[in-house]
C-alpha cells in the first residue's frame, strides 16, 4: 500500500534556511497526506519572529521541525495527531495525553530528540538516538494508547 505524499513545502512550509523546494540536506522531506495539517501548524511555527513569547524567544530551527517530522512519518498512520507547541529555545514539543499521564517529545534545535513518559507520575526521560532506539518507539506506543 503506498501512501500518498508532498514535499513540505507544497502543504505550504517555507522555512527561512529552506529552499522552496522543501529540500533539506537529506534530501526531499516527505509528508503523507494524513500529516497535512501537522505540517500546516509546523509552517505557522516556522514563521514565529525572535522573541515571540516576549522573553527573548528563539524563532524555531527548522532542524526541530525536521527532526518531528521524521518521528510523526516514522510513527505511521495509526498513530493519533500530537499538539505541537514551539520552545523558547527555537525546538518543537509534541505532547499526547493529560494531566495524568502523557508522552512530550522535544525536538531540539539541533535535531536532537528526548522524550518524557509520565504514568501516574512516574516520570521517565530520556534522550533518544533516532527512530531505531527503543526508548522513542516505546514513548510512542505509550503515546497512541492514551489518545
Amino acid at each position: 500500500m503506498s501512501v500518498p505524499t508532498e514535499t513540505l513545502s507544497s502543504l505550504g512550509y517555507h522555512a527561512r534556511s529552506w529552499p522552496d523546494t522543501g529540500t533539506s540536506e537529506t534530501g526531499p522531506l516527505r509528508v503523507p497526506g494524513h500529516l497535512a495539517a501537522v505540517a500546516a501548524e509546523f509552517s505557522q511555527l516556522s514563521a514565529l519572529a525572535a522573541g515571540w513569547n516576549s522573553y527573548g524567544a528563539a524563532p524555531v530551527r527548522p532542524s526541530a521541525i525536521e527532526a518531528a517530522v521524521r518521528v510523526l512519518v516514522y510513527a505511521g498512520e495509526d498513530m493519533p495527531l500530537p499538539s505541537i507547541s514551539p520552545t523558547p529555545h527555537g525546538g518543537i514539543q509534541l505532547e499526547w495525553g493529560g494531566d495524568d499521564d502523557g508522552v512530550e517529545i522535544e525536538f531540539e534545535p539541533d535535531g536532537s530528540i528526548s522524550v518524557l513518559v509520565d504514568v501516574n507520575g512516574e516520570l521517565d526521560q530520556r534522550r533518544v538516538t533516532g527512530t531505531d532506539d527503543p526508548s522513542l518507539a516505546d514513548a510512542l506506543n505509550w503515546a497512541a494508547k492514551l489518545a
